[in-house]
């Protein structure tokens, strides 16, 4: 859940106000919620601020017709193993995706250790 917390942190306090001068609108894909009291906030913090969660993550060609920039936080370093649904989906999806991608700490999907 790390990748996901530093996505939401990071829309919270720096993305939503440099995207929207930019023109962009963000919204977030967050398919596996969790019950921890921080995310809650979290998720709260960004619905006050009308930031959108989305709940099926669109097709690659959806994404370049709609979107201008993916900000991939799905996951951190600590990340091991193979991804599980609906992880797996969304990072098919990302490694098609024909626009910008903007990834918080690491690319997912690149966990092997020759990107280092």
């Amino acid at each position: 859940m790390g990748g996901i917390l530093n996505a939401i942190v990071l829309i919270n306090n720096i993305v939503k106000f440099i995207l929207f001068f930019q023109g962009y609108n963000p919204r977030i894909y967050y398919p596996k919620r969790t019950d921890k009291q921080l995310f809650k906030n979290l998720v709260t913090q960004c619905e006050k601020m009308d930031i959108p969660f989305i709940s099926e993550l669109p097709s690659s060609k959806q994404i370049a017709d709609d979107y201008r920039l993916v900000v991939d936080a799905i996951f951190g370093f600590s990340f091991k193993g193979n991804a599980r649904p609906p992880f797996a989906e969304a990072l098919s999806t990302l490694i098609d995706v024909r626009i910008p991608v903007c990834s918080v700490d690491i690319p997912s999907g690149e966990l092997d250790e020759r990107v280092y």
